[in-house]
């Protein structure tokens, strides 16, 4: 990660220093919810852009953080280090740390009080990781101990409130522990909250936003307006593309986000030493993490995932006439080492399975969370997937073959899938699923549905952004915050994102044009003076920008831009030599077969005279 006291001050220095955009947002009061040395760190970094579009930021920060699977002792040892110096000594007009340690308590109604309650049964749930509490018996320690830390950290909260005026609240999560209870708090009293958390898709530059709900939550409400906005929903050749970056992303064994620890493509080798009996059906039984997602969307028939897996596990051990496979979910990072401590859980399919059998019935298989098994291979020896909402749902429609799953997970209710509403209906399709495994192959429809699914969710839906929490440095050596406050940076769509963190409304056209002018102004002032590096620091590798998109995005600020885009190229290209001639000439022309038609775009318009250059 990249550390706090590596970056701050620099990083608010150099904001100081840069073309005034204060207009953006103009005085926005923002309360910042930190916690956990990652993600102070993180959302400072982001709190310095949000500074320099105008806003003011009062970070709230704690000494002291018990996260689920870290080690306390090691977590306060580096907030410590490297979190405690910087924040107790900063000085900043616009960027005011918060120990929440400063704040006195506030009194809690009874309304807030049953708040505080409910989210410490979901924090409990997740610490955990189990969905049978037993409040008053093996879990009240963990209980209390939550429940004790969000009664402090909501009375705190709530005195800042009483205190302070803020327009928007902006927290990580938005779901568990602390961030949680700070958006049903801000929730209760009307202030305005987004939530923001990393994001595992198609690309490490993204992550998922959210002004409705938890950003977390995974359920259809999520990402219904980009499926609807995708219809009639075609997988052309770049959805194709897509989906196979996608699926190469999830199958790299070098990846730690993809659960996969062995190399695929050994599916013979895998049904030879499963010893199934090839004259019957193949179920895949295919359970996920149960705590991970019990609040983050809705249970349809099954109460929770441990019911589901031990009801539909009973029904197919009296089903002779088919094979079933259990494989158990992967532990997330490294199955091994287990680093988040699932292997800590009692509703492990492993242990649900010793509870409920003495010995597994004949016709049953099992693959462990640690066994070198990959699951792609897993997926293609079987007829049909029965699951409560893994992502394999998704998975294995993509190559054909149909899943049946009881939850309001993304995917569900999207023509390629079975979404039952009811224990009865699942049951009865999991049966003709059996007695008739040719209906569980999908039609080319189908597929080409999942193809698009994957597209929305993994692709279009989640919003650009140049940092990633849980990746090396942040992927800052990527974008370093001199280029996210460059001009490229700025009039793309990663700015968008930013803007999106404090305001649910876009800016308008109008305010992003200012924004042209107001850097260009400062650029010619020190190309004048001859600071040609500050220069292309500045204007960053304009090369980059999508000028079509922002064309159609905002054509004011196109416009503004044009007023000064061939000064701009020629002084990046031939004096500051930062950017080929070449590279300005392709993007020249590219603009232009896209937006050719355009009458505004005449034989004397800057984008054709770069184009025809020599």
């Amino acid at each position: 990660m990249l550390r706090l006291n590596e970056f701050l001050e620099n990083a608010l220095s150099l904001v100081d220093i840069l073309p005034d955009l204060s207009f953006v947002h103009s005085g926005k009061r923002v309360l910042v919810i930190g916690f956990t040395p990652q993600w102070i760190s993180y959302m400072s970094l982001v709190s310095t852009v949000l500074i320099h579009r105008g806003c003011v930021i009062d970070f709230l920060w704690t000494p002291v953080f018990e996260h689920d699977n870290a080690d306390r002792w090691e977590t306060a040892q580096q907030l410590h280090r490297e979190v405690y110096p910087v924040l107790t000594t900063l000085d900043h007009p616009k960027f005011r740390p918060i120990n929440i340690d400063d704040l006195p308590l506030s009194p809690l109604t009874p309304e807030q009080e049953a708040q505080v309650l409910e989210q410490a049964e979901h924090d409990t749930i997740h610490a955990i990781r189990e969905v049978r509490l037993d409040i008053a018996g093996r879990h009240r320690a963990a209980f209390r101990r939550r429940l004790h830390i969000l009664q402090e950290f909501a009375g705190a909260l709530e005195t800042l409130f009483r205190e302070n005026e803020y327009d928007v609240v902006l927290t990580p999560n938005g779901q568990i522990f602390e961030w949680g209870i700070a958006r049903r708090l801000a929730v209760m009293r009307g202030l305005p909250v987004c939530t923001l958390e990393t994001f595992v898709g198609g690309t490490d530059f993204q992550i998922c936003t959210s002004w409705t709900q938890p950003a977390v939550n995974w359920n259809t409400t999520i990402v219904a307006d980009a499926w609807a906005a995708d219809e009639p929903h075609v997988a052309t050749d770049e959805v194709k593309a897509n989906v196979k970056i996608l699926m190469g992303r999830f199958d790299d064994v070098d990846d730690i986000f993809s659960h996969q620890f062995v190399q695929g493509g050994q599916v013979d080798a895998l049904r030879d030493s499963l010893r199934l009996d090839p004259t019957k059906p193949v179920v895949l039984v295919m359970p996920s993490l149960g705590h991970e997602k019990h609040n983050r969307l809705q249970h349809r028939g099954y109460k929770d995932h441990v019911e589901w897996f031990e009801e539909v596990v009973r029904f197919l051990a009296g089903r002779t006439d088919c094979n079933v496979v259990i494989r158990s979910h992967p532990f997330p990072y490294d199955a091994k080492s287990d680093p988040m401590n699932h292997g800590a859980s009692g509703e492990l399919p492993e242990c649900l399975l010793a509870s409920m059998f003495e010995r597994l019935p004949d016709h049953f298989r099992f693959i462990g969370a640690r066994d070198d098994v990959n699951t792609y291979d897993v997926l293609k020896i079987g007829d049909f997937v029965v699951t409560h909402h893994s992502t394999v749902g998704l998975e294995t429609a993509l190559i054909g073959r149909a899943a049946v799953a009881c939850s309001t997970i993304h995917y569900a209710d999207k023509g390629f899938t079975f979404s039952p509403q009811t224990k009865d209906e699942y049951i009865a399709i999991v049966d003709d699923l059996i007695r008739h495994p040719e209906r569980a192959r999908l039609t080319p429809r189908q597929v080409e549905l999942a193809q698009c699914f994957v597209n929305v969710f993994y692709f279009k839906w989640p919003d650009p952004f140049p940092w990633h929490i849980m990746r090396p440095l942040f992927r800052h050596p990527d974008y370093p915050l001199r280029r996210v406050l460059s001009l490229e940076t700025i009039l793309g769509p990663m700015m968008d994102t930013f803007d999106r963190l404090v305001s649910a409304t876009p800016i308008s056209d109008e305010v992003s044009a200012r924004q042209v002018d107001t850097y260009m102004g400062m650029i010619r002032n020190f190309h004048a003076a001859g600071e040609l590096g500050v220069v292309a620091q500045l204007l960053g590798p304009l090369d980059q920008i999508d000028l079509a998109g922002l064309a159609r995005r905002r054509p004011t600020t196109f416009a503004a831009l044009m007023e000064y885009w061939e000064w701009a190229a020629l002084v990046l290209s031939q004096q500051v030599r930062s950017i080929p001639a070449t590279a300005i000439q392709d993007q020249a022309r590219r603009t232009l077969a896209v937006l050719g038609g355009n009458d505004s775009l005449d034989t004397d318009h800057p984008l054709r005279r770069i184009a025809d250059l020599t």
